[in-house]
């Protein structure tokens, strides 16, 4: 596995720019490994690059839409991203450095994981949910995040949970 990733950052590393002209990606994993690496891209406007491929952090190729959904590239437009990349080799490094930037910032372990708490300890407030504020806690434990306030956070047998256990145990009670 290790070896793989070296040998992919050895040829992103040994690359002036990368270009991808596609009629579909679902995320272009081998998109945002390159622009992790600095590298000006090239890659089409459509589907899930259209999340973090812009004018400013790289070079989306315009496309026309096929009666199956997919896109196909423009390749005027392709030819013409690809010569001012050769051509403007200061523009296009300083375009790589934006995009390697925005990918840090948005899609990085650290990122992705800051998100994916934020996302679970939101659930845990809105739907008192025991699973969710364990995640949260979890996460604090590894030092992802800092500890929620304990006041905010539900914990099993609490909250929610406890509330749906009462109607029951009341129903059983009762008879």
């Amino acid at each position: 596995m290790q070896a793989a990733r070296d040998l992919r950052a050895f040829r992103y590393d040994r690359s002036d720019a990368f270009v991808l002209p596609t009629r579909g990606e679902g995320w272009g994993l081998p998109i945002v490994e390159a622009m992790s690496m600095g590298l000006p891209t090239i890659a089409t406007n459509f589907s899930g690059p259209t999340a973090y491929l812009t004018e400013k952090t790289g070079y989306p190729v315009r496309y026309t839409l096929n009666a199956d959904g997919t896109a196909e590239p423009d390749l005027v437009d392709l030819r013409l991203k690809m010569r001012s990349v050769f051509r403007d080799r200061e523009r296009a490094a300083e375009v790589g450095r934006v995009g390697q930037a925005f990918i840090k910032e948005h899609y990085s372990a650290e990122a992705v994981a800051a998100t994916a708490v934020s996302r679970l300890a939101t659930l845990a407030l809105k739907k008192e949910s025991a699973a969710a504020a364990a995640a949260v806690a979890a996460a604090a434990d590894i030092g992802v995040i800092d500890r929620p306030a304990r006041a905010h956070m539900p914990t099993a047998g609490r909250g929610g949970d406890q509330r749906r256990h009462r109607g029951k145990r009341r129903r059983h009670t009762a008879g």
